[in-house]
Protein backbone atom coordinates (compact mmCIF):
# COMPACT_ATOMS: atom_id res chain seq x y z
CA UNK A 1 0.00 0.00 0.00
CA UNK A 2 2.57 2.69 0.30
CA UNK A 3 4.64 1.62 -2.26
CA UNK A 4 1.32 2.47 -4.20
CA UNK A 5 1.07 5.56 -2.71
CA UNK A 6 4.52 7.02 -3.27
CA UNK A 7 4.16 5.84 -6.99
CA UNK A 8 0.66 7.73 -7.12
CA UNK A 9 2.77 11.13 -5.67
CA UNK A 10 5.62 10.25 -8.11
CA UNK A 11 3.57 10.34 -10.70
CA UNK A 12 2.44 14.06 -9.66
CA UNK A 13 5.70 15.68 -9.56
CA UNK A 14 6.55 14.22 -12.82
CA UNK A 15 3.81 15.21 -14.85
CA UNK A 16 3.19 18.98 -12.62
CA UNK A 17 1.42 20.97 -15.41
CA UNK A 18 -1.67 18.90 -15.46
CA UNK A 19 -2.87 22.01 -12.97
CA UNK A 20 -6.22 21.26 -12.70
CA UNK A 21 -5.46 19.05 -10.19
CA UNK A 22 -3.14 22.37 -8.17
CA UNK A 23 -3.29 25.32 -6.60
CA UNK A 24 -1.13 27.53 -5.01
CA UNK A 25 -0.96 28.75 -1.22
CA UNK A 26 0.21 31.98 -0.34
CA UNK A 27 0.97 31.52 3.61
CA UNK A 28 1.78 34.20 6.16
CA UNK A 29 5.25 34.63 5.48
CA UNK A 30 4.04 35.59 2.19
CA UNK A 31 6.13 32.38 0.45
CA UNK A 32 4.40 30.20 -2.06
CA UNK A 33 2.95 26.74 -1.65
CA UNK A 34 2.10 24.47 -4.49
CA UNK A 35 -0.43 22.24 -3.19
CA UNK A 36 -1.78 19.14 -5.45
CA UNK A 37 -4.58 16.69 -4.95
CA UNK A 38 -3.76 13.03 -3.20
CA UNK A 39 -6.34 10.51 -3.56
CA UNK A 40 -7.94 9.36 0.21
CA UNK A 41 -6.60 6.42 2.61
CA UNK A 42 -8.30 3.78 0.81
CA UNK A 43 -6.73 3.45 -2.90
CA UNK A 44 -7.98 2.03 -5.99
CA UNK A 45 -7.53 1.39 -9.30
CA UNK A 46 -10.61 2.81 -10.52
CA UNK A 47 -10.99 6.31 -11.13
CA UNK A 48 -11.92 7.87 -7.55
CA UNK A 49 -14.78 10.31 -8.11
CA UNK A 50 -14.79 13.73 -7.14
CA UNK A 51 -16.12 13.55 -3.16
CA UNK A 52 -13.26 10.73 -2.52
CA UNK A 53 -10.48 13.51 -3.29
CA UNK A 54 -9.17 15.48 -0.66
CA UNK A 55 -6.20 18.58 -1.21
CA UNK A 56 -3.28 18.08 0.91
CA UNK A 57 -0.50 20.60 0.69
CA UNK A 58 2.55 19.33 -0.74
CA UNK A 59 5.69 21.27 -0.76
CA UNK A 60 7.05 21.09 -4.71
CA UNK A 61 9.87 23.29 -3.67
CA UNK A 62 11.47 25.67 -0.75
CA UNK A 63 8.59 28.23 -0.71
CA UNK A 64 10.68 31.62 -2.10
CA UNK A 65 9.59 34.83 0.03
CA UNK A 66 8.57 36.33 -3.28
CA UNK A 67 6.85 35.79 -5.93
CA UNK A 68 4.14 37.04 -8.83
CA UNK A 69 1.27 35.16 -9.50
CA UNK A 70 -0.28 35.61 -12.61
CA UNK A 71 -3.69 34.60 -14.03
CA UNK A 72 -5.22 34.99 -17.54
CA UNK A 73 -7.90 33.89 -19.68
CA UNK A 74 -7.12 33.97 -23.71
CA UNK A 75 -8.57 31.69 -26.48
CA UNK A 76 -10.82 30.03 -23.74
CA UNK A 77 -7.21 28.92 -22.08
CA UNK A 78 -6.92 29.73 -18.71
CA UNK A 79 -2.91 30.26 -17.72
CA UNK A 80 -1.03 30.44 -14.66
CA UNK A 81 2.20 31.71 -14.05
CA UNK A 82 4.73 31.83 -11.05
CA UNK A 83 7.29 34.30 -10.61
CA UNK A 84 10.13 34.20 -8.76
CA UNK A 85 12.61 36.56 -10.58
CA UNK A 86 15.21 34.13 -11.22
CA UNK A 87 12.82 31.33 -12.54
CA UNK A 88 9.27 30.86 -13.67
CA UNK A 89 6.80 28.20 -13.31
CA UNK A 90 4.09 28.08 -16.24
CA UNK A 91 0.46 25.96 -16.02
CA UNK A 92 -2.71 25.59 -17.45
CA UNK A 93 -6.43 24.80 -16.24
CA UNK A 94 -9.45 23.84 -17.18
CA UNK A 95 -12.78 25.87 -16.73
CA UNK A 96 -14.03 24.65 -13.84
CA UNK A 97 -14.88 25.69 -10.32
CA UNK A 98 -11.67 25.20 -8.83
CA UNK A 99 -10.14 26.74 -6.21
CA UNK A 100 -6.73 28.31 -7.72
CA UNK A 101 -5.21 30.51 -5.15
CA UNK A 102 -5.57 30.71 -1.48
CA UNK A 103 -4.18 33.90 0.51
CA UNK A 104 -4.01 33.01 3.86
CA UNK A 105 -4.94 35.67 6.62
CA UNK A 106 -1.69 37.43 8.19
CA UNK A 107 -1.58 40.89 10.42
CA UNK A 108 -3.50 43.35 7.46
CA UNK A 109 -4.13 40.63 5.32
CA UNK A 110 -7.36 39.43 4.39
CA UNK A 111 -7.96 35.80 3.72
CA UNK A 112 -9.59 35.21 0.25
CA UNK A 113 -9.41 32.52 -2.32
CA UNK A 114 -9.17 33.02 -6.46
CA UNK A 115 -10.97 30.54 -8.85
CA UNK A 116 -12.37 29.86 -11.46
CA UNK A 117 -16.11 29.80 -12.27
CA UNK A 118 -16.57 28.85 -15.94
CA UNK A 119 -14.68 31.50 -18.07
CA UNK A 120 -14.25 34.03 -15.10
CA UNK A 121 -12.51 34.22 -12.22
CA UNK A 122 -14.02 34.62 -8.67
CA UNK A 123 -12.42 36.78 -5.65
CA UNK A 124 -14.05 34.95 -2.76
CA UNK A 125 -14.40 36.20 1.06
CA UNK A 126 -16.92 35.36 3.85
CA UNK A 127 -19.15 33.59 0.93
CA UNK A 128 -19.06 36.63 -1.02
CA UNK A 129 -18.34 35.85 -4.49
CA UNK A 130 -17.18 38.59 -7.41
CA UNK A 131 -16.55 37.25 -10.89
CA UNK A 132 -14.57 39.39 -13.08
CA UNK A 133 -12.83 38.47 -16.92
CA UNK A 134 -9.86 40.90 -15.98
CA UNK A 135 -6.87 39.15 -15.72
CA UNK A 136 -5.24 39.14 -11.55
CA UNK A 137 -2.21 39.10 -10.56
CA UNK A 138 -0.88 38.90 -6.89
CA UNK A 139 2.65 39.65 -5.05
CA UNK A 140 3.05 36.71 -2.58
CA UNK A 141 5.15 39.16 -0.11
CA UNK A 142 2.99 42.49 0.33
CA UNK A 143 -0.55 40.45 -0.68
CA UNK A 144 -1.24 42.93 -3.23
CA UNK A 145 -3.91 42.60 -5.81
CA UNK A 146 -3.76 43.83 -9.28
CA UNK A 147 -6.15 43.57 -12.03
CA UNK A 148 -5.20 44.54 -15.71
CA UNK A 149 -8.21 46.41 -17.48
CA UNK A 150 -7.94 47.60 -20.77
CA UNK A 151 -6.72 51.19 -19.37
CA UNK A 152 -4.10 49.49 -17.44
CA UNK A 153 -3.39 47.99 -13.69
CA UNK A 154 -5.64 48.72 -11.10
CA UNK A 155 -4.79 48.00 -7.34
CA UNK A 156 -7.29 45.93 -5.57
CA UNK A 157 -7.56 47.71 -2.24
CA UNK A 158 -11.15 46.82 -0.97
CA UNK A 159 -12.39 43.09 -0.63
CA UNK A 160 -15.73 41.60 -2.14
CA UNK A 161 -17.12 40.90 1.29
CA UNK A 162 -16.06 45.03 2.49
CA UNK A 163 -18.06 46.31 -0.64
CA UNK A 164 -21.35 44.54 0.00
CA UNK A 165 -20.94 45.22 3.63
CA UNK A 166 -20.42 49.23 3.35
CA UNK A 167 -23.45 48.92 1.15
CA UNK A 168 -25.50 47.44 3.90
CA UNK A 169 -24.30 49.79 6.20
CA UNK A 170 -25.06 52.75 4.48
CA UNK A 171 -28.58 51.19 3.75
CA UNK A 172 -27.86 51.59 0.00
CA UNK A 173 -28.69 47.86 0.02
CA UNK A 174 -30.78 45.48 1.98
CA UNK A 175 -29.61 42.36 0.90
CA UNK A 176 -27.70 41.28 -2.21
CA UNK A 177 -28.79 38.69 -5.15
CA UNK A 178 -27.21 35.66 -4.72
CA UNK A 179 -24.10 37.23 -2.73
CA UNK A 180 -22.30 37.47 -5.93
CA UNK A 181 -20.83 40.77 -7.70
CA UNK A 182 -18.90 41.49 -10.73
CA UNK A 183 -15.79 43.25 -10.91
CA UNK A 184 -15.59 45.59 -14.07
CA UNK A 185 -14.54 48.82 -15.20
CA UNK A 186 -16.86 51.72 -14.93
CA UNK A 187 -16.48 55.33 -15.85
CA UNK A 188 -12.81 54.06 -15.64
CA UNK A 189 -13.20 53.27 -12.42
CA UNK A 190 -12.44 49.22 -11.74
CA UNK A 191 -15.57 48.74 -9.37
CA UNK A 192 -17.80 45.95 -8.02
CA UNK A 193 -21.13 46.13 -9.48
CA UNK A 194 -23.48 45.07 -6.69
CA UNK A 195 -26.97 43.78 -7.96
CA UNK A 196 -29.88 43.54 -4.55
CA UNK A 197 -32.70 45.61 -3.04
CA UNK A 198 -33.75 47.95 -0.50
CA UNK A 199 -36.46 46.83 1.53
CA UNK A 200 -39.10 50.17 1.65
CA UNK A 201 -40.54 50.33 5.08
CA UNK A 202 -44.43 51.52 4.63
CA UNK A 203 -44.88 53.36 8.31
CA UNK A 204 -43.78 50.38 9.91
CA UNK A 205 -46.66 48.16 8.60
CA UNK A 206 -45.51 46.97 4.83
CA UNK A 207 -42.01 45.85 2.98
CA UNK A 208 -41.82 46.24 -0.78
CA UNK A 209 -38.53 45.79 -2.11
CA UNK A 210 -37.09 47.62 -4.74
CA UNK A 211 -34.71 46.52 -6.85
CA UNK A 212 -31.45 48.80 -6.41
CA UNK A 213 -27.68 47.98 -7.97
CA UNK A 214 -24.45 49.90 -6.79
CA UNK A 215 -20.67 50.21 -8.09
CA UNK A 216 -18.56 50.17 -5.40
CA UNK A 217 -14.89 51.70 -6.30
CA UNK A 218 -12.33 48.01 -5.66
CA UNK A 219 -9.57 50.89 -5.04
CA UNK A 220 -10.77 53.33 -2.51
CA UNK A 221 -14.08 51.58 -1.74
CA UNK A 222 -16.22 54.59 -2.35
CA UNK A 223 -20.12 54.84 -3.71
CA UNK A 224 -19.58 55.91 -7.30
CA UNK A 225 -22.61 55.20 -8.67
CA UNK A 226 -26.55 53.92 -7.74
CA UNK A 227 -29.25 52.84 -9.88
CA UNK A 228 -32.20 52.31 -8.73
CA UNK A 229 -36.11 53.45 -10.68
CA UNK A 230 -36.87 57.55 -10.62
CA UNK A 231 -39.46 57.76 -8.53
CA UNK A 232 -37.56 55.50 -5.92
CA UNK A 233 -35.08 58.49 -5.62
CA UNK A 234 -37.52 60.94 -3.88
CA UNK A 235 -40.14 58.31 -2.21
CA UNK A 236 -36.63 56.43 -0.39
CA UNK A 237 -36.23 60.32 1.73
CA UNK A 238 -39.83 59.97 3.04
CA UNK A 239 -39.53 56.20 3.92
CA UNK A 240 -36.03 55.21 4.42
Amino acid sequence: MKKLVVSLLALVFIFPKSASANFVSVNPKGEIVYSVLSASDELSLEIPKSAELKVKEVAKEKPSSEGIISLSNADNKISMSVDYGSSKEQFSFSQSNDELIQIEERPAVQQLSIGLDGDKFTLVQRGITALTNFPISVNSKTAKITVTTERGDRIVSVLPYGAVESLLKAKILSNVNENKLDLVESDSELAYHVVGAKLLNLLDVYSYSVPVSAYVSASTGEVVKVEAPIWFRFIDFIFP
